[in-house]
């Protein structure tokens, strides 16, 4: 408490800390929002108490003395300390908005139906989910990423894990199933397919003619028959909607398969190289809400592989 007790006025420290930044005793005293002689009169009684001229004052100039340089070096570095704890202090009571970026395919078939999970656990974390088909740090406003890539994103500026490996399955629903039965990979290259143009357009997932290429069937005849749509959540949609057959990842679908909304009788799958990742751009690491997500979602996607358990 002695230091408390030996220092000067805090009034006197910010009019002498103010004037010094500004180069003026009328522009600090617009900043501290009181008058010109007032900030004066505080400098001068600094200046009285510390036995020392801190400007040489000149025909309408300032400027620091060199004691007055050591004490607005020393007030420069307490400020920035104290802003800081405060910062922190407001970010413990108020955590920022964790900003999830992911495509609304991501959004509603896997992250979705698992985030009440990260809720329960940290009750304070306010999160927004934004979903849009452009995903990138580059647009908006991001914290974490969830997206998908064919190949390992060459991105040095930002932590990178994989979550999802992408697996093809051929899935409908069971109304659309017993109307049209199928028992072989022919018979479902004559049924309604549903493509989605917008994935084999940006080359990010296979479409049918591919799938079937990969699991054997060469030559479909008659070629591929079905309805198009501009992007791959339109088509599940439709799939469930008992509208036909949909190429879907299984790890976003494994829900939808077990309660029964979507069937894949025919057992066929084919392993692609894509995965669905996790991007932080490192500056943001350190956030503790970014970083108890991140850790989080790691270690759900880890344990869902590992025992197939899937969240009702």
């Amino acid at each position: 408490m002695n230091e408390l007790l030996r220092l000067p006025s805090l009034t006197a420290l910010r009019a002498f800390y103010a004037t010094a930044r500004l180069g003026s005793m009328k522009e600090a005293a617009s900043y501290l929002f009181v008058t010109p002689s007032s900030v004066s009169h505080q400098i001068r009684n600094l200046e009285e108490e510390l036995r020392t001229e801190l400007f040489e004052r000149g025909f309408r100039s300032l400027k620091l003395t060199d004691k007055g340089r050591v004490l607005f070096d020393a007030l420069h570095q307490a400020f920035r300390q104290i802003s800081t704890g405060i910062e922190r202090i407001s970010q413990q009571a108020t955590p920022a908005v964790l900003n999830v970026y992911t495509s609304p395919l991501f959004a509603a078939k896997w992250l979705l139906p698992r985030l009440s999970d990260f809720e329960v656990a940290h009750p304070q974390i306010p999160i927004r989910v934004e979903t849009t088909q452009t995903v990138d740090l580059t647009h908006g406003n991001p914290d974490v990423i969830l997206r998908y890539s064919n190949s390992v994103p060459d991105e040095t500026s930002n932590a990178i894990h994989p979550l999802i490996d992408v697996t093809l399955i051929p899935v409908c629903s069971p109304d659309f199933f017993e109307r049209n039965p199928i028992k072989s990979l022919y018979q479902l290259s004559q049924a309604v397919l549903l493509h989605d143009e917008g994935a084999n357009k940006d080359n990010w997932l296979m479409g049918w003619q591919e799938f079937f290429s990969r699991v054997g069937l060469q030559q479909v005849g008659g070629g591929l028959q079905g309805k198009y749509f501009s992007n791959t959540y339109i088509a599940m949609e439709s799939a469930l909607a008992s509208q036909g057959w949909v190429l879907a990842i299984e790890g976003l679908v494994r829900q939808d398969i077990l309660s029964g909304r979507l069937v894949n009788p025919l057992d066929i799958k084919v392993e692609t190289e894509a995965k669905y990742w996790l991007h932080v751009h490192n500056r943001l690491a350190c956030r503790p809400e970014v970083d108890l997500f991140c850790t989080w979602i790691h270690q759900y996607c880890i344990a869902e592989a590992h025992t197939g358990f899937v969240p009702t």
